[in-house]
This record gives C-alpha cells, sequence and structure tokens, in this order.
C-alpha cells in the first residue's frame, strides 16, 4: 500500500511540474530570469524537461524551449531565445539530431549542452537508411537511461546535492521501467498476427521494437516488419507514389484494418493510402483518437507517462478491430 501511495504522490507531482514546464507567455521567462538559489535549467523538449526536472525537483527552475505543440524537427530559434542559451547554468535536450536546425544546432553545441541519449548503445540507436531515428522518448526502457546524465550534469554543478539527485534518479528510473512493462504486457496481449502498425510519419519505430515485437525479431532485427509510414522520420517530410504503392501493399500483407494519425500533423497522406487501400477492396479506416509523438498540444495536464498510456490504449483498441 505504502508503495502505491508513493507512486501516487510521484505522478502528482510529475503533473504540477509539467504544468509548471509548460506555462505559457513571457511571465514564465521573465519569473525564470530572476534570481534565485535555483539552478537555471533550459530544456529543448517537454518530454526532456519532464525527465530533467523529476531528477532535480525544486531545486531546478526550468524553461522548456520549444512549445509542446510545435514539430521539434523544425523549430528555429526566435526572439529571447539567445538570453535563453546565455542565461541558463546547464542545457539538456535529447539528441540523435532531433534538434536538427542550423542555428538551433550550433547554439547547443556552443553552449556544451547535454543529450539525455548520451548513454545509449549503438546497437540500441535505430538507423533508418541514411539518418538516426531521435524519437527514443516512445520506449521508456531507452529513455529512462537518461537519468544517468542528468544525475551526472546536475552532480556536477551542485555536488553538495548529489545523494539528493541519485536518490531521485533511482525513483525516477524505476516508475518508467514499471510502466514500461504494463505497456509491454498490454501491446503483447493483442494477437500476433494483428501487432502491425501504420502511422504518419515513421516515429514508431522505438515503440514497436521494444511493444509490439517478440523478442526473437528483437534479436533478429525483424521488428522493422512490425511498422510502417508513408512519411519520413521527420514530419516535413512528403509522400511520394513508391511510398503510397509500399504502405498500400504493407497492409494487403498483415491486413490491417486500420492506421493512426498523429497530433500536430496532416493526415492527407494516410488518407491517401485509406483511399488507395478500399479502391482495390481492403475495408480500413483511420482510427478516430490520434497519437502523441512529437509534440503534445490537446491537454496541458498531458505528461510523458500519460501520453505513452493513451498511445497503447488508442493503439490496442484500434488493432483488435475486425480487418479487411
Amino acid at each position: 500500500m505504502l508503495y502505491i501511495v508513493k507512486k501516487i504522490l510521484f505522478f502528482i507531482a510529475i503533473l504540477l511540474i509539467t504544468v509548471g514546464c509548460r506555462q505559457p507567455g513571457r511571465d514564465r521567462f521573465h519569473r525564470w530570469l530572476e534570481e534565485s538559489d535555483k539552478l537555471k535549467v533550459l530544456c529543448t523538449t517537454v518530454f526532456v524537461g519532464e525527465l530533467v526536472q523529476s531528477v532535480g525537483g525544486d531545486d531546478l527552475n526550468i524553461i522548456v524551449l520549444i512549445p509542446p505543440q510545435s514539430d521539434p524537427h523544425s523549430y528555429q530559434l526566435v526572439k529571447g531565445d539567445d538570453e535563453k542559451f546565455r542565461r541558463a547554468d546547464c542545457i539538456f535536450y535529447s539528441g540523435l539530431g532531433l534538434e536538427h536546425r542550423g542555428a538551433l544546432a550550433r547554439y547547443l553545441s556552443s553552449h556544451n549542452a547535454v543529450p539525455v541519449t548520451a548513454k545509449l548503445e549503438k546497437e540500441e540507436i535505430i538507423v533508418d537508411g541514411v539518418s538516426i531515428d531521435p524519437h527514443v522518448w516512445l520506449d521508456l526502457s531507452l529513455w529512462s537511461k537518461g537519468v544517468d546524465c542528468i544525475v551526472e550534469t546536475l552532480s556536477k554543478k551542485r555536488a553538495e546535492h548529489r545523494n539528493l539527485y541519485k536518490e531521485n534518479g533511482k525513483r525516477v528510473k524505476e516508475t518508467l521501467l514499471f510502466l514500461h512493462e504494463k505497456i509491454y504486457s498490454l501491446l503483447q496481449a493483442v494477437p500476433d498476427d494483428r501487432r502491425y502498425l501504420v502511422t504518419t510519419h515513421n516515429a514508431y519505430q522505438y515503440f514497436s521494437r521494444a511493444y509490439l515485437a517478440t523478442q526473437e525479431e528483437r534479436r533478429s532485427g525483424e521488428w522493422k516488419r512490425r511498422c510502417m509510414a508513408p512519411e519520413g522520420l521527420a514530419p516535413e517530410s512528403q509522400i511520394n507514389t513508391r511510398d503510397l504503392y509500399a504502405v498500400v501493399e504493407y497492409i494487403f500483407e498483415h491486413k490491417i484494418p486500420i492506421v493512426f494519425a498523429e497530433y500536430g500533423m496532416n493526415r492527407d497522406s494516410l488518407e491517401k493510402v485509406v483511399k488507395s487501400a478500399r479502391s482495390k477492396g481492403h475495408e480500413i479506416s483511420i482510427a478516430k483518437e490520434r497519437l502523441y509523438s512529437d509534440s503534445m498540444v490537446s491537454d496541458e495536464q498531458m505528461t510523458h507517462e500519460k501520453m505513452l498510456e493513451h498511445n497503447a490504449q488508442v493503439i490496442v483498441e484500434g488493432l483488435h478491430e475486425k480487418g479487411g
């Protein structure tokens, strides 16, 4: 019972932290600039901000650079962002090429920012063609490894709080891995021949490898057959006839009954896929509920953990539908 109470209190704390990280407008920025005994921390995304705050707790004053409704792949610096970099005591970013736009990438490099994905092993990182897939936050077992980077960085800034950061980090890891196992069990309960995922853009490779694939597929690399998307790793990618044909063939091969759109992204490519599949006699639809991938735009109280639980539930319900 005590363990459950601690988990509830922890999630409440994270919820309050998340709302604080996302508070809009100049007021939040000005309060962050005020002098205080807290470390001023700049994080590129809400996902990174939540993870850092959960480790540092009340010792940190965090501001998130990229608004939660924005696409981190294409974010360009705006007025005031340079001051955030100058005034921050430490800076964290996701890494693996997510924040790849010219000015932003240069600022991160020149200000010694810390990527929370730095502890990942080479074999854990997914490479799609010549591009590295940055969507690690969709696999909680890998995302939890960012905790060590955060603990190390914060401990260098404030050695007197090292034990606090380590204790918080241990608890955060346990929480993330607990949820990881919960989502894994939920998805693995879907019959093997239905665990195939089609989404708007190619953001769900880490998710599919972690939660849809079998253990043997993860070892052999065959997990890649579990997911498909008409658009590439970055949402600005455009569908072409070859990609459309490949996705439709994939749908027919695996008798997929439903495809999933993502928040903050245009559904045009999926609608083309559905139209093409239907014209060939396949019964298919687009799920009513959208998935979260790069951004969280519908609810200011949505946390990273709630986001993944939402995604898992929507996918499970969709894959259980009868296909054509």
